[in-house]
């Protein structure tokens, strides 16, 4: 099943399975289903630096502030990058890299609720390993799981108002995620 949603994968992209190649591409752009933006910068052969980034904002109007309906906005910035060892595995014209290394960033969270801000800045740190299946030269799957350690930073608040951040706490998290990338050069 797996092998035919491969090939038609490949089919659509008019790209063809890679033969073995001595080193994966060298630059990738891609995104996960939770819409970061990943790099992959090939370091040497058997190093690779992921970078990623991300921006969330979600607003609403809410009624029962001091004016009537008040503007609710929640915002929120991801950085952070990961360093892999990667070992490219290559049998029957078929191409798959797997990766495994320490990812770390921030991430900067901000409200405004019912006339009141809170900025908050958190950090993580954690372990990922993953996979990607390259379709052609140009275009890979992949998965990838993390788990990371958060420790959340003391928000600042400038009104008497209860911001979804405004918990210090440090927590355990799990993710897994789909990338797909492509590899211009």
């Amino acid at each position: 099943m797996r092998l035919r949603f491969v090939v038609l994968v490949a089919t659509c992209f008019g790209v063809t399975p890679l033969v073995a190649q001595d080193l994966p591409p060298r630059f990738g752009v891609g995104v996960d289903l939770s819409s970061r933006l990943t790099l992959a910068v090939a370091l040497n052969g058997s190093l690779r630096l992921q970078p990623e980034v991300a921006f969330t904002q979600q607003s609403a109007d809410v009624g029962g502030g001091v004016s009537g309906t008040e503007r609710e906005t929640l915002s929120l910035f991801h950085a952070g990058a990961g360093l892999f060892l990667v070992r490219p595995l290559a049998a029957g014209g078929e191409t798959l890299l797997v990766y495994a290394g320490p990812r770390g960033g921030v991430e900067l969270q901000h409200a405004s609720i019912l006339g009141g801000v809170s900025n908050q800045t958190d950090w993580w740190v954690g372990l990922a390993c993953g996979g990607e299946y390259f379709l052609g030269r140009h275009f890979s799957l992949g998965g990838e799981a993390q788990v990371t350690r958060r420790f959340a930073g003391k928000a600042s608040q400038s009104a008497a108002t209860l911001s979804p951040f405004a918990f210090t706490t440090t927590d355990w998290e799990t993710r897994g995620l789909l990338l797909v990338r492509f590899y211009p050069w």
